[in-house]
C-alpha cells in the first residue's frame, strides 16, 4: 500500500507550471535569469536546481529592484521554493503598503 500510494504520487499528480500565481511567476522568472535555466514549477527548489549563495545575493538584488522587496539571505535560504519564496514577497510587500497606508476606520463621521 504505501509503494501504491507513493507511486500514484509521481509527476502526473504535480499542477502544471500554469498554475503558477502572477508573483510565483515573477520569483520563478528572477530565479531562471540567475540559474541559466527556465524555471517553470512553483515547487522548483533552488538549491536542487543547482543554487548557492552566490546566485542567491543576485537573486535577492534582482527580487529588490523588480519587486521592490528587501529578502534577507537568512529568509531566502529558509523559503527554498518559488511558491515560499513568492509568500515572502507577499508578505514583504503587504507590510510595506500598510506601512505607506495605515489602516483607517471603516466607518467614518468625517464627511
Amino acid at each position: 500500500l504505501a509503494d501504491r500510494a507513493h507511486t500514484a504520487g509521481g509527476d502526473a499528480a504535480e499542477p502544471p507550471a500554469a498554475a503558477m500565481t502572477p508573483l510565483e511567476q515573477a520569483v520563478a522568472e528572477v530565479w531562471s535569469r540567475a540559474l541559466g535555466s527556465e524555471v517553470t514549477r512553483a515547487d522548483a527548489d533552488f538549491l536542487a536546481l543547482g543554487g548557492h549563495s552566490l546566485l542567491a545575493l543576485a537573486v535577492t538584488d534582482d527580487l529588490r529592484e523588480d519587486l521592490g522587496v528587501e529578502l534577507a539571505l537568512a529568509d531566502f535560504f529558509a523559503a527554498p521554493t518559488v511558491a515560499a519564496q513568492a509568500a515572502l514577497v507577499e508578505r514583504a510587500l503587504l507590510a510595506a503598503h500598510s506601512d505607506l497606508h495605515p489602516e483607517t476606520p471603516e466607518h467614518s463621521d468625517d464627511h
